[in-house]
């Protein structure tokens, strides 16, 4: 298998599955007016796929710096984890 065939088809299957039944609500609106443009920008490569390396490479951080800026982004959003955070985003970026 090729690593970069998988990742985009991973990628594809993430954005399909996290597209299905959302709606766009105005509390989800008001949960991403409350990030930052750099924690947008870091939300949209996450509902992209992007891996916290391939992040972290991209931004010339270190990994755990996006880790924590991750987590950082998913209580505001009050999101448990990555995917309710991708859905969150998806909901209102259609």
């Amino acid at each position: 298998m090729n690593y970069l065939s998988d990742l985009s088809n991973a990628r594809h299957v993430l954005a399909v599955l996290s597209g299905l039944g959302e709606r766009k609500t105005p509390v989800v609106t008001g949960l991403l007016r409350e990030l930052s443009p750099p924690q947008l920008e870091l939300l949209a490569m996450i509902a992209q796929g992007y891996s916290n390396q391939e992040i972290a490479i991209q931004k010339n951080l270190a990994v755990q710096t996006i880790k924590n800026q991750a987590s950082a982004i998913f209580k505001l959003l009050n999101a448990k984890n990555r995917i309710e955070a991708i859905s969150i985003y998806r909901s209102i970026n259609r």
